[in-house]
């Protein structure tokens, strides 16, 4: 049972980055999407770099209405051909919250192609923001 969790949750990244529109960046840019009902709540993926070295990555909620509950944060590189190769999972923040943010540094070069910001509300994967990684 855990197993297939893993990989639905897995897989449910996965679609969030094909689903999500890109903002083309390189390695320094911001992205957002709609995250539920409330037009002014927002999920977002913050990269800071140059071409494709990755300072750090942040992904965050900002719920000005909707207070979304027991929240996980994902950052999750995929390469051009859309293959996953780095994910960064927060731990579940257990309560309801207007603003959560979790930060995942790698000052190392990244593969060209996207990364995604994703959350999941009590246990159930939310559409995610992608910006692209280019040289």
């Amino acid at each position: 049972m855990r197993n297939s969790f893993k990989i639905l949750t897995v897989a449910a990244v996965a679609l969030a980055g094909v689903v999500a529109p890109a903002t083309t960046a390189q390695a320094n840019a911001t992205g957002c999407t709609q995250l539920g009902s409330w037009k002014t709540d927002s999920v977002c993926i913050d990269v800071r770099g140059k071409g494709t070295y990755v300072n750090y990555a942040s992904v965050y909620i900002h719920a000005q209405l909707g207070y979304p509950c027991n929240i996980r944060l994902y950052i999750t590189f995929f390469d051009l051909k859309g293959a996953k190769y780095s994910q960064s999972v927060s731990a579940t923040h257990d309560g309801c919250y207007g603003f959560k943010g979790h930060q995942q540094t790698y000052k190392a070069n990244m593969r060209e192609g996207r990364v995604c910001g994703a959350v999941s509300v009590n246990g159930v994967m939310k559409p995610g923001a992608c910006v692209n990684i280019r040289k």
